[in-house]
């Protein structure tokens, strides 16, 4: 049997114990892994889940919320404390 390299939403929700919404709402927000979409089907690559995956990976609470308020002032999705306080 050959490793799987392509997974659909149901598997990569059950591989992190996600619901599919929460991958819908990733990819309507633009967060979360890159994926393809074909007609009719969203399918994730395993070196786009990987990568993501890699991108995650945090050795403290304290660097996982600097790298949300990093990624979030990045994306300009929402305003951090010091945007609010510029504008």
């Amino acid at each position: 049997m050959s490793p799987t390299t392509h997974f659909d939403q149901l598997q990569l929700a059950d591989r992190w114990g996600l619901s599919t919404a929460t991958l819908e709402r990733w990819r309507t927000n633009g967060t979360g892994p890159k994926y393809i979409r074909l007609p009719g089907k969203v399918i994730y690559r395993l070196c786009d889940i990987e990568a993501y995956e890699n991108e995650c990976l945090v050795s403290s609470t304290a660097e996982f919320y600097k790298s949300r308020r990093n990624m979030i002032a990045d994306n300009l999705k929402y305003p951090t404390e010091q945007n609010h306080r510029q504008a």
